[in-house]
């Protein structure tokens, strides 16, 4: 039987990050051959546009395939915003489906 290796991040809050915490979880990241990356609740802190592309540079960093799903501070955010369902930041499009968030990385042109 092959081991399937997952690594779990959550609460990361970007805006408020402990910045030497991200940059050590990604050099695990990027030096570990993990089969898939899962990335859960609190990814920023308000959910605010620059927090957002922040989340997304880090995110982008990761080589293996990732499953993101932010949690309640860019949800509430998000959700207040008239351009939020589906708009994309920087790549990422945040959609909001049965109370659940899902940032999706779009495919390059």
């Amino acid at each position: 039987m092959t081991a399937f290796r997952l690594a779990h991040l959550s609460d990361i809050h970007f805006g408020g990050e402990n910045a030497a915490a991200t940059a050590g979880a990604l050099q695990v990241l990027q030096a570990e051959a993990f089969d898939l990356v899962v990335l859960s609740g609190d990814l920023t802190r308000f959910g605010e546009v620059e927090e957002l592309r922040s989340a997304a540079a880090w995110i982008a960093q990761i080589p293996q395939p990732k499953l993101v799903t932010p949690g309640l501070p860019t949800l509430a955010e998000w959700s207040c915003r008239s351009d939020a369902v589906a708009s994309p930041v920087d790549g990422f499009t945040v959609s909001a489906i049965d109370h659940t968030l899902l940032a999706t990385k779009s495919a390059k042109k």
